[in-house]
């Protein structure tokens, strides 16, 4: 039999499925139908981890068969026993490897910047922790009440590592667990936990977590090291937490150093942000701002994207960089500004040097600053800081010193009005390690 093949999708539009078996042969049948924003609240959206990619089943869609790997199709064995009163064939289902043809990059990026209003528009979120036995006995346990070892059982599930759950879980007005046969609501787990504060890290602020204001920067801190695996989840799967203007557009044909970049690029705008008054009073930006948070974040990001040692070793003074001009921009320094009086500073050697570089027309770059919303500076220089290393043998290339004993300096650039300009870092095993450590 032939495989599915999908129909493409309008911008607007999104995809529902509907399981029943087939009469005769059993078979899981499916029906997908497009629906066009607003889709209404008349579906449950699937929360849940792919696990082992590798498709082991199949169901029919169309009559065309469409692979899927066990946990998912173990979800919908699950789904159809513990849903029998509803019509035939059953509500409408919202599940991602279904519902986003995920061979096609352009529809995944554009189905993926809808994922917070999926979730936030469902009627409830399922949440499947699969068929284990073990965990089916702890959910079993749970919801009975005796939860004296089951609670740290169930969160041991791969689940509550995810980097997807977070805004799932955080946006869904209503979540149901499904375990197996097992079926219990959210608040079960949550008074499961208030039982056993010793287990509460397991999931610190999963389970809490309430739709707020949040940066993108708190976001990236306090969960980039879950899991996922595409490394751009890191950043794609956190968006749906923070304020529209701070997110990035989705794109899966991006590398994953473009999309870091992308990343560092969302949070230089929060920090510019701070000379916006409309946003300087309306909570989503704490007052003063913590650059070692940023700092710290930015590069613990690359590590949790899987960057390799040479370009970690750069990560350092490049966001010592871009930390140079914000700290030309603090409030102290607004009126020079706007009247483009701003200087740059002298710095250490082993530090990056100022982006304020002497020969940049620092009035034109700081008025397009305060004159745009969507700054230029972020949107064009950055991202051409691009972590690329000009080989650099000694410290002469930079200093116009000849020191045969020193260290050897990569030497990292980024392009502005046809000038290239330099910062530097140097090439020892040492600064990577502590650069990783720090974050």
């Amino acid at each position: 039999m032939s495989q599915y093949t999908y129909a493409p999708l309008a911008d607007s539009q999104i995809r529902f499925l509907r399981i029943q078996r087939h009469a005769a042969t059993l078979q899981l049948v499916c029906d997908l139908e497009r629906v066009v924003v607003p889709f209404g609240d008349g579906y449950a959206a699937l929360s849940y981890t792919w696990g082992d990619l590798t498709p082991t089943r199949s169901v029919l869609i169309e009559g065309r068969n469409h692979d899927v790997p066990q946990n998912l199709f173990d979800f919908f064995q699950a789904y159809l026993v513990a849903h029998p009163g509803e019509s035939s064939p059953n509500g409408n289902l919202w599940v991602d490897q279904i519902c986003i043809n995920q061979l096609d990059h352009d529809e995944r990026s554009q189905q993926v910047s809808m994922m917070d209003k999926i979730f936030r528009s469902a009627s409830k979120v399922l949440v499947w922790l699969g068929c284990e036995p073990a965990m089916v006995e702890a959910a079993r346990q749970v919801r009975y009440g005796d939860t004296s070892n089951a609670v740290a059982t169930l969160l041991h599930h791969p689940y509550f590592s995810r980097v997807w759950i977070v805004q799932e879980v955080a946006l869904a007005r209503k979540k149901v667990i499904l375990c197996g046969d097992v079926q219990l609501e959210w608040s079960d787990l949550l008074d499961a936990v208030a039982k056993h504060f010793d287990v509460l890290d397991r999931i610190p602020a999963v389970v809490h977590e309430k739709e707020h204001y949040r940066t993108l920067e708190m976001c990236l801190y306090k969960y980039c090291w879950n899991d996922c695996h595409d490394p751009r989840d890191k950043l794609y799967g956190l968006l749906g937490l923070t304020a529209e203007r701070w997110r990035v557009n989705v794109n899966y044909n991006k590398t994953i150093l473009e999309v870091y970049l992308d990343a560092v690029c969302a949070v230089c705008e929060e920090l510019f942000d701070i000379l916006d008054p409309d946003c300087f009073y309306d909570g989503c930006i704490e007052y003063p701002v913590n650059l070692e948070n940023y700092r710290t974040t930015l590069l613990a990001l690359g590590v949790a994207m899987g960057f390799p040692k040479n370009q970690l070793m750069g990560l350092g003074p490049f966001i010592e960089a871009i930390q140079a001009v914000y700290h030309s921009t603090y409030l102290r320094n607004i009126s020079f500004i706007f009247t483009g009086l701003l200087h740059s500073k002298e710095r250490e050697q082993d530090c990056a040097y100022d982006v304020t570089h002497p020969k940049a027309n620092i009035a034109v770059r700081w008025g397009s600053i305060v004159a745009t919303r969507r700054n230029p500076f972020v949107r064009d220089v950055i991202p051409r800081m691009g972590l690329q290393i000009a080989s650099a043998s000694s410290q002469d290339d930079v200093h116009g010193e000849n020191d045969d004993e020193g260290p050897a300096w990569d030497r990292w650039w980024f392009e502005h009005n046809g000038r290239t300009q330099y910062f530097i870092c140097p090439h020892t095993d040492e600064v990577a390690l502590s650069r990783s450590a720090e974050s």
